[in-house]
């Protein structure tokens, strides 16, 4: 059996890095060409929630790579090349649940420099669970605790953790958020 990643994910690699500088220009010349000066909080609001907003964005075309799980190993695809990993490499696998798409992501073992290294996929949405894994996530998990006798799950990424990561990430924007309607 053979799972595979979102099969638009070389399309959305390409493309959120180009639309979102797009989606803040837009939105600040519309700031701009309002009949009535904006405040000057909507501007702040804009570009301090674009600078949050790049973080995940700039990481987009870096890990974000098409993916094949079979009974040989991970088939990582990139424009120009194919990378297989073993499922003995791979040191853990999370998602994090609170972002759509689900971005999933592997760390494992690069054989040849011997560095650990990250890879994302995109799921399907229709493949997608809340709290879950998906069929593709759970059969990478099974073959790596099987074939990776160093794995130990206490040193996967918690789903907790991720969701304190994302509380703490969102304080600025409801701040601010608060902030510009009070006093707007």
């Amino acid at each position: 059996m053979v799972y595979k990643s979102y099969k638009f994910t070389t399309i959305v690699r390409c493309v959120i890095p180009f639309v979102f500088p797009l989606a803040i220009g837009l939105n600040l010349t519309i700031l701009n060409d309002l009949e009535q000066e904006p405040p000057i909080e909507m501007t702040h609001m804009t570009l301090i929630m674009a600078l949050g907003l790049a973080y995940f964005i700039i990481q987009t075309p870096i890990k974000l790579r098409y993916v094949e799980a079979s009974e040989d190993g991970l088939l990582v695809k990139d424009f120009k090349r194919e990378t297989l990993i073993e499922y003995k490499q791979i040191e853990w696998v999370t998602k994090f649940d609170f972002t759509s798409p689900w971005f999933i992501t592997i760390k494992y073992k690069d054989t040849r420099s011997g560095e650990s290294k990250k890879v994302a996929y995109f799921l399907d949405k229709k493949e997608q669970q809340l709290f879950g894994d998906d069929k593709m996530t759970a059969f990478i998990k099974s073959r790596m605790k099987i074939d990776n006798p160093w794995f130990k799950p206490d040193d996967e990424p918690s789903m907790i953790k991720n969701l304190i990561i994302l509380v703490l990430y969102a304080i600025p924007f409801v701040l601010t958020a608060i902030y510009v309607l009070k006093n707007f």
